[in-house]
């Protein structure tokens, strides 16, 4: 259940033990919301899990990392990978972390490499090889091009860029509709991008539309007759049905890797282009590896690969250290 639906909750949640998962993703904020409630249940046990080595909270904290630092709390590493199948993406993920090379080859790989790299030095032939090299290779792997295959990027830009490209090569067919800013048709991947108690759909969940001509006639703030348009997403097996003109979804076919967090995908693909300006960092990069359960796709350039190992984001300072040891007093 969604840590977010307890936010200045009243609710009564009693029971004795609490198992919180993906808790490097938890702002001191939430945190604070979530243990009040949860403190006033008495519980014997909280478990928090998670991987201190992916992005931090969006906002503002490092809970996790700190908990896990302090020797107030006790602690145990887990060393056997299950959510990926490749041995080749878990020690790739590994030497990420580490700040150890990853061992990338040109495509082709060798036989039953889940780890894959298409070269491109060139950002404006990214396009090109994505849709004539790399979608083609995933197809020839039998996996769903659209169901099953997830492009991650640090970068916004490069997510809507490749949104549309990615849109006009797996569901061209479709006459699109225009959603807000977007335009979406029968068969898109798309993305929630906040959390919406009242619909049942949180943010960074994602699914493809099934259904996008349902039409209701309701009535407006004056009781006048109103046309709403609804389309209707399948989120894993629900089937979730929004207003067309006020939906929070966008096209998923590439996300940023903040929004991947948490998820996991039978194939990801990391674009690791050279930029100028701020770059992707170790703890970006091994978050966008870690989504990866059968396929680890890179495209672009190995040595911005390695490099970006080398970046460690700029460290957090907080002082929950700081009040753990003044109450441990």
């Amino acid at each position: 259940m969604f840590l977010h639906r307890y936010e200045n909750s009243e609710k009564d949640i009693s029971t004795q033990v609490y198992i919180l998962d993906e808790c490097s993703m938890i702002s001191v904020g939430l945190a604070r919301s979530l243990f009040r409630v949860l403190g006033e249940n008495n519980p014997q046990h909280v478990i928090m899990c998670g991987d201190p080595n992916q992005l931090p909270s969006i906002e503002p904290g490092n809970l996790f990392a700190d908990i896990l630092s302090h020797r107030r709390f006790t602690h145990n590493k887990v060393t056997k990978v299950l959510r990926t199948e490749g041995v080749q993406i878990i020690n790739a993920s590994n030497n990420a972390k580490d700040s150890l090379p990853i061992p990338l080859i040109d495509f082709p790989p060798s036989k039953n490499s889940n780890l894959v790299y298409f070269r491109v030095e060139d950002s404006e032939k990214l396009q090109d090889v994505l849709v004539k090299q790399v979608l083609p290779f995933i197809k020839s792997k039998n996996f769903n091009l659209i169901e099953d295959v997830q492009i991650c990027s640090w970068e916004n830009k490069t997510v809507d860029f490749l949104n549309v490209v990615l849109q006009n090569a797996l569901n061209p067919n479709w006459k699109l509709k225009p959603v807000g800013e977007h335009q979406f048709g029968l068969g898109d991947r798309v993305i929630q991008t906040v959390n919406d108690r009242d619909v049942g759909i949180m943010n960074g969940e994602s699914g493809v539309i099934v259904d996008d001509s349902d039409i209701k006639i309701g009535e407006d703030d004056k009781g006048l007759p109103k046309q709403t348009e609804y389309m209707t997403v399948l989120v894993g097996e629900e089937e979730i049905i929004v207003p067309v003109e006020d939906t929070s979804f966008k096209l998923g076919y590439a996300i940023t890797i903040h929004k991947s967090q948490g998820s996991g995908f039978p194939v990801v693909v990391v674009p690791v282009m050279r930029k100028s300006g701020r770059q992707m960092d170790r703890s970006l990069l091994y978050t966008a590896m870690t989504r990866a359960a059968k396929m680890l796709i890179f495209i672009g350039c190995d040595q911005e690969a390695n490099l970006c190992i080398q970046r460690v984001a700029e460290r957090r300072v907080t002082n929950l250290q700081d009040l753990l040891n003044r109450d441990h007093a």
